[in-house]
């Protein structure tokens, strides 16, 4: 017996793997497009400056409180204890 072909057979599976192609390229591309415009910004930023901004906050907000001191003493004292 032959097997009959008819018209549209395989059209759906077809147009899914073509589907699932072109939006896997678009999307590696966006990817690249996000990543791309990412470093370009962080290139722009200063860390040095941004870790002593954030450290003089800090300290600025904790050493008041003695909260600063208190984990230096716990960790010398968990350094000492291993």
């Amino acid at each position: 017996m032959d097997k009959e072909v008819k018209l549209g057979d395989g059209v759906a599976s077809e147009l899914k793997k073509e589907f699932n192609s072109e939006l896997s390229s678009a999307g590696k591309k966006l990817i690249q497009t996000i990543f791309k415009y990412l470093c370009d910004k962080v290139q722009d930023v200063d860390f040095d400056d941004l870790l002593k901004k954030s450290a003089r906050r800090m300290r600025k907000k904790y050493y008041p409180f003695g909260l600063l001191n208190l984990l230096k003493k716990a960790f010398c004292q968990a350094d000492i204890r291993a």
